[in-house]
């Protein structure tokens, strides 16, 4: 049910996100994201609350400083978020949340190669991994809203989202993320020039 719910809401977000009238002006960028996520876990077994370092990568199709459309995959680099504050011993004392889905970004004021502010929203198919326990899947949305400070070919933008993720069992999770991104624009206009 869970899975049949994100596949349609992605779907949905797909059809009606889309820049059709500007497709042509886009291009493909690839973007990294480093961001430290303060998750809120509950279980019928407790509550607790976790932290770590996490990253993303994105291969947005996009118009700069405009409006982006893309996948996303998170973590790249997979460590575990550790639990924080009294140990609830009924509950891991690390996890790893596994995100494959796609995010449209949307900027409301900017200067068109140069800086602006932006948001963003996605949805995504979520794997919840425990070490020596049973993994669960989900679903989970997404909403931030950052600026993006563009420098020679690289754009550099911090952001703060938060992350509602509803896992079978009724496990639901959510989570505070605030990121730094680095947009590498320098690839495309070195393709350009070949």
């Amino acid at each position: 049910m869970i899975r049949t719910l994100l596949a349609l809401t992605m779907l949905a977000l797909v059809a009606s996100l889309a820049p059709t009238a500007h497709a042509a002006e886009g291009r493909f960028t690839p973007r990294f994201r480093e961001h430290y996520d303060l998750t809120q876990l509950r279980t019928p077994a407790g509550n607790t609350t976790y932290g770590g370092l996490s990253s993303s990568v994105n291969l947005f199709y996009e118009k700069p400083l405009e409006w982006s459309l893309g996948l996303v995959f998170n973590p790249v680099v997979a460590g575990r978020d550790k639990q924080l504050g009294t140990a609830n011993l009924a509950l891991p004392s690390k996890i790893r949340i596994w995100h494959y889905g796609i995010e449209y970004q949307r900027f409301v004021l900017a200067e068109p190669e140069k800086y602006g502010l932006f948001a963003r929203v996605g949805a995504s198919f979520d794997v919840f991994d425990v070490k020596y326990a049973t993994t669960r899947y989900g679903g989970s949305y997404y909403l931030g809203l950052g600026w993006e400070q563009r420098v020679g070919g690289v754009g550099i933008a911090p952001e703060v989202a938060f992350r509602h993720m509803i896992f079978e069992k009724d496990i639901q999770a959510r989570a505070f993320t605030p990121s730094l991104a680095l947009r590498l624009y320098f690839i495309n206009e070195w393709l350009e020039g070949l």
